[in-house]
């Protein structure tokens, strides 16, 4: 993708265009052509290369550039570092193969903005489309031709014939726009003496040129072209809105992987290296983004989602496939187009295992290729959590899957953290899936009984669907969107978008208790000891829970970590495709 910054001399153009390159190397194959031509190595450095020899002679016709005082040598050396620059540009292009080409400015568009500067009558609307078609290379000069334009635009034989050059076309303009006595202020600011064109007039009338000839291009190719007006705007606010165009505008591959370190075995660990390039066995538009945490996922995702990302993969655990989903719904619902996969690694895959994903990657990846060659999908509810935070504000989340309050709610607190990583690893490397989750529910439980001793004891009233509740203590309120299959089988038979989700109320009857009623949930059966266990199971498609006070308390949901303070409300917020093996 070329992204030019353009915009008259003060505009800023030059350190919007260094910000950028450095902005999109951190974690991006990139390259730039300025006044240096730089190129990104692995490790997010630009490094100049050297076995370009234009580079040099670019860097020497920079430097005449700024020195000429009269008009007629400015133009010949304008025009010559205009060549130059492109001929670099391609063979940026072909050598390296970045990602990303930036450039400090445009060749085509400075050509035609000059051009409609200097030669008006020439340089026309009726006139533009036919000299676009020269300069990009589209068309060649004619020998007929050639002689009417030596005499009123030599530039253009010159490019199109002499110098064979092809001016390319950005998919991205960035056009910085300025009042010209603010841009003679900051010319003069400097430090420097002005060039031979920086007065008043002449930046005025360029600006006008140049918007002109970012509406013939808009006319002529798909190119996005967006207008920044720097007037009262301090540098890093025009940078942050650069950057926020590019968010919006990286075009997403086909397939996109985003994974988090956090989750998995130490054996799944290893499945990082790998995944993008067995995905691109399938698919060769694929792109793998490796994160630390659950917040990142989120965040990577809600930018491929304003890309047009159609089918996103989410490796890890469910932590990571409800940061991933709460990416895709944080704007609005998920797009009908959009295809959500489950790629096994972590410790609490249980939606993996109901979508039939294998636990090895190759297969893995080859039946979620299958299933988005074939778009095999089964469509599931995406529940919305409506909850106050301790400071006053409302929140919303989604989810699919499982969550709850009680110890349920508190097991992400002992198995998400950043530095439990490690810990989850080895015990799901030893002791497999649910080594993390039941080593969090007896922490959890061990937790709920020290805030007991400290006093901390919270009540919830339920209201749903012609249902309401007093006021009770609960060990757990746990509530599932759907059949999570034999390893979690508390909503057997409910298919994941039913439209309504199954809520199981466990009262608090002490800690002997508490374990016969994980068991016997884990086991299937928690529906025949309901009465002696104090359990209750109904179906709903609304959910509030309601404690007694303002204590903060935590939410689970699905595998991420999250607190309220007073009531949190459930309901069925919308649908999401699921690839499925």
């Amino acid at each position: 993708m070329h992204i030019a910054v353009i915009g008259i001399d003060g505009s800023g153009k030059s350190s919007c265009y260094e910000d950028l390159l450095r902005y999109l190397a951190v974690n991006r194959n990139v390259a730039g052509v300025g006044d240096k031509v730089s190129v990104s190595v692995s490790s997010g450095e630009l490094i100049t290369p050297q076995d370009i020899i234009q580079v040099r002679l670019k860097f020497t016709l920079g430097v005449i550039v700024r020195m000429c005082r009269g008009k007629l040598l400015y133009e010949i050396s304008k025009l010559t570092e205009l060549v130059v620059r492109s001929k670099i540009q391609n063979t940026i292009a072909e050598r390296y193969k970045p990602q990303y080409l930036v450039t400090d400015g445009s060749a085509l568009v400075n050509m035609l903005g000059w051009g409609r500067y200097y030669r008006p009558q020439y340089f026309n609307e009726k006139a533009y489309v036919e000299l676009i078609a020269y300069l990009t290379g589209e068309k060649r000069v004619s020998f007929r031709k050639a002689f009417y334009y030596a005499k009123r635009i030599p530039e253009l034989v010159l490019i199109n014939r002499v110098y064979a050059v092809h001016l390319q076309v950005p998919d991205i303009i960035i056009f910085l726009k300025v009042k010209p006595e603010e841009a003679i202020k900051r010319i003069l600011t400097r430090g420097k003496e002005t060039q031979v064109h920086e007065h008043t007039r002449f930046l005025a009338m360029l600006q006008e040129a140049y918007a002109f000839v970012c509406k013939m291009l808009s006319m002529s190719f798909p190119i996005k072209i967006v207008e920044i007006d720097t007037d009262g705007l301090t540098q890093e606010e025009v940078m942050q809105k650069c950057h926020e165009i590019i968010e919006r505008s990286e075009p997403a591959a086909k397939v996109n992987i985003v994974a988090t370190t956090i989750s998995g075995s130490v054996k799944d660990w290893k499945k990082l290296d790998s995944m993008e390039s067995e995905f691109r066995r399938y698919h060769e538009s694929s792109k793998a983004f490796i994160v630390d945490s659950h917040k990142e996922a989120f965040e990577v995702t809600r930018s491929l989602i304003k890309q047009g990302a159609k089918i996103i993969v989410s490796a890890g655990g469910a932590g990571t496939f409800n940061s991933v989903l709460e990416g895709c719904c944080s704007d609005q619902a998920p797009p009908t187009e959009l295809r959500l996969a489950f790629l096994r690694k972590g410790s609490a895959d249980l939606i993996g295992k109901v979508l039939n994903i294998p636990d090895e990657l190759g297969p893995a990846v080859k039946i979620i290729s299958e299933g988005i060659t074939d778009d095999k999908t089964i469509e599931s509810d995406v529940l919305e959590i409506e909850a106050r935070q301790a400071g006053g504000a409302i929140s919303k989340f989604h989810m699919i899957g499982f969550g709850g309050v009680g110890v349920f709610g508190d097991i992400p607190y002992f198995t998400e953290s950043r530095f439990i990583k490690y810990y989850k690893g080895l015990l799901g490397y030893f002791f497999g899936d649910r080594g993390p989750f039941l080593t969090g529910a007896n922490l959890a439980l061990l937790k709920r009984y020290l805030d007991k001793i400290r006093g901390k004891k919270i009540k919830f009233r339920i209201v749903a669907d012609r249902i309401d509740i007093p006021f009770k203590k609960y060990m757990n309120i746990i509530i599932m969107n759907g059949d999570l299959g034999k390893h979690f089988p508390i909503a057997r038979g409910i298919p994941l978008g039913s439209g309504d989700f199954q809520v199981t109320l466990m009262e608090d009857r002490g800690l002997i208790n508490a374990y016969k009623q994980m068991i016997h949930a884990w086991k299937g059966d928690l529906e025949f000891y309901k009465k002696e266990l104090g359990v209750q199971v109904f179906r709903t498609k609304i959910l509030k829970i309601i404690p007694d006070g303002d204590s903060e308390y935590f939410l689970n949901l699905d595998g991420l970590l999250k607190k309220a303070v007073g009531p949190i409300e459930y309901s069925v917020f919308s649908k999401v495709k699921l690839i499925t093996g």
